[in-house]
């Protein structure tokens, strides 16, 4: 995995639930 996959996969992770919501929201 690269150096920046990792940060980018976390970020993905922990904002989950707000795209979740936006998306549900649209």
């Amino acid at each position: 995995m690269s150096r920046v996959g990792i940060p980018r996969s976390l970020f993905y992770y922990y904002y989950y639930p707000l795209w979740k919501s936006f998306f549900l929201d649209l």
